[in-house]
């Protein structure tokens, strides 16, 4: 795994989420996906501007998808997006 894909994860406290069931996928060498039920979320690094870019799919029942992108986001945001995209309760909590 490559440093870009390892931040993320710390900053996203992947052992809280793999212990809820999620999964993650390595995309490429900047961007992370995130899995959980019908639920997917790319997390990619924008060296530019130092930002995440995110990309939320959820798979309907009828197997569409309905994508939606969030663009610069702050790495203190990514568990509380990730907390109200895929209905979490608690926020998964780390160090800031």
């Amino acid at each position: 795994m490559n440093e870009i894909i390892e931040t993320i994860m710390e900053q996203i406290n992947w052992r809280v989420l793999h212990l809820m069931g999620f999964q993650f996928v390595r995309m490429n060498d900047e961007t992370l996906r995130v899995h959980k039920g019908n639920k997917n979320l790319d997390i990619k690094y924008d060296y530019g501007v130092d930002l995440y870019d995110l990309t939320k799919h959820t798979i309907r029942k009828d197997l569409t998808i309905e994508a939606e992108e969030v663009e610069n986001v702050f790495f203190d945001q990514l568990q509380d997006i990730i907390s109200e995209f895929f209905n979490i309760r608690e926020a998964v909590g780390c160090p800031r």
